[in-house]
């Protein structure tokens, strides 16, 4: 991401779409389509990510020309973009706390009937 100004992402199938947070969080102005999941990532749009409104070639030239050609209207995507990543996306923190540690720590349950077998 690193070399990258945009981020063009059309894909209207992806389920998670980390890649549009991870974008985001290095600070890189989002292009997505309307109405794909992927769009969840987005706390503003319009301000802190692109939404294509139609699935044509012209429809993305005309979201992806402004952020080209109008490098402060980029800056401004991408600053909005790094800020919403760090406000609203779950930290790794996060991520361990409320989704990895409850399964990790839950007690594994053996079914009664397959222990009194063994014992």
């Amino acid at each position: 991401y690193a070399g990258c100004d945009v981020f063009a992402f059309p894909s209207r199938t992806e389920t998670s779409g980390n890649v549009v947070a991870e974008a985001m969080a290095c600070g890189l102005a989002v292009v997505l389509p309307e109405g794909a999941h992927t769009t969840r990532w987005l706390a503003a749009p319009g301000l802190d990510g692109v939404v294509v409104p139609a699935d044509s070639p012209s429809a993305w030239a005309d979201a992806l020309h402004p952020l080209l050609v109008r490098p402060a209207a980029r800056e401004a995507v991408r600053r909005r973009a790094a800020e919403t990543s760090r406000s609203t996306h779950p930290t790794w923190d996060r991520v361990l706390e409320e989704d990895l540690l409850p399964v990790w720590t839950r007690p594994a349950r053996t079914p009664r009937r397959a222990a009194s077998r063994t014992a």
